[in-house]
């Protein structure tokens, strides 16, 4: 009897679970555009990336900056 109250639990708890674990990568898939940009220009030094980013909201806070070496991912703000 008691299975019948705790079997939708657990099966509420497995699914949120799973959504939970591949939430940063449906975030890569369905946020694509927002959080990917483009440019044929040569990548800026840091510094300036960082000035242009204040320049643009200077309301922000910056938190972090985040360099890769993979040409695609320069760098991204937090």
């Amino acid at each position: 009897m008691a299975g019948v109250f705790v079997a939708p639990l657990l099966v509420i708890s497995a699914l949120s679970g799973f959504v939970y674990a591949f939430a940063p990568t449906l975030e890569n898939v369905v946020y694509h555009d927002a959080i990917t940009a483009s440019s044929s220009e040569a990548p800026q030094p840091l510094e300036e990336q960082v000035e242009a980013a204040r320049a643009v909201h200077p309301d922000l806070q910056l938190s972090a900056v985040q360099s890769f070496e993979d040409p695609p991912d320069h760098a991204r703000a937090f």
